[in-house]
């Protein structure tokens, strides 16, 4: 029996008695299971401070690799912006190398053309050089006697063949009018020439002295005189069968003196008929008559 609120002295005693005894009790059970539980506690405890550094090592080897992601990423797009310069300054390179082939093919083709072009005109000038070679050579041929007593001068040119007729063998004093020596000399050239196609040039010369008295009326100065004379020379090749499509007049008058004009023998020198031959130009040479 007990009060209401105060437990009786014989139930305090069984309480405590059950305490003690429950408490006895219990360090006998748990005291082995408390070093295991303890045990595990603390090894529960090292695996968790392991996990949590293997958590921290995780996270900072995350980090690291998303870091390097970040840096793989900027790096790939930095290699495809590199790509894609690069495949463009590929595409300019290819362009350009293609134009280069493509300029340089014409540039041979051109080449070609002009070496074959050169080639044609070597050969073309050789055999018109060949051509003046053998009508130089008949004319040394026919005109052997004329040379000898040095009414004609015969020399070769650089491109051609040069002949030259003293005046006063060719003309009278002043005068346009062929002398006989002058006329059997020349139509002597002109058969000879007819056969040839190179291009005759007949430039006609005079001294400083003025023209005087029936001269000068019909000749007013010596350009009138010299081109009178090599007009003159003209007609006979003329007549004597040249083509007068080869044939070309020019007077010098005084200004290309082979010596000086202040004695009668620089002036004689001076007056003066000079027949060239030369290779006619290339268009010159398609529209010439055949030889007969």
């Amino acid at each position: 029996m007990r009060l209401w609120g105060i437990p009786s002295l014989h139930l305090r005693r069984s309480l405590a008695a059950l305490a003690a005894g429950g408490l006895l009790l219990s360090a006998c059970v748990t005291q082995g299971t408390h070093d295991r539980v303890v045990g595990e506690r603390d090894q529960l405890s090292d695996e968790r401070d392991g996990l949590r550094a293997r958590v921290e090592l995780l996270e900072a080897s995350n980090q690291a690799l998303a870091e390097e992601r970040v840096a793989l990423l900027e790096e790939t797009e930095s290699l495809r912006e590199m790509r894609a310069e690069l495949e463009e300054s590929i595409s300019v390179s290819e362009q350009t190398l293609a134009a280069r082939e493509s300029a340089l093919a014409h540039t041979e083709a051109a080449l070609e053309a002009q070496r074959r072009a050169h080639d044609d005109a070597v050969a073309a000038a050789e055999a018109d050089l060949a051509s003046i070679r053998d009508t130089y050579d008949g004319l040394v041929t026919d005109l052997q006697s004329e040379v000898e007593e040095n009414r004609v001068q015969i020399e070769h040119l650089r491109e051609g063949a040069g002949f030259t007729l003293p005046g006063e063998v060719v003309f009278g004093p002043g005068s346009a009018e062929l002398t006989a020596a002058g006329r059997k000399v020349l139509h002597q050239m002109g058969q000879r020439l007819s056969r040839g196609e190179e291009r005759i040039e007949v430039h006609g010369h005079t001294d400083s002295q003025p023209t005087r008295g029936a001269s000068a009326s019909r000749y007013p100065s010596n350009w009138e005189l010299a081109g009178a004379r090599a007009a003159r020379v003209v007609r006979i090749l003329v007549e004597a069968g040249v083509a007068p499509e080869r044939i070309v007049a020019v007077s010098h008058a005084s200004f290309d003196s082979l010596t000086s004009n202040e004695t009668p023998q620089g002036r004689a020198q001076n007056r003066r008929i000079e027949i060239r031959l030369k290779p006619l130009p290339e268009g010159e040479r398609a529209a010439a008559p055949p030889v007969p």
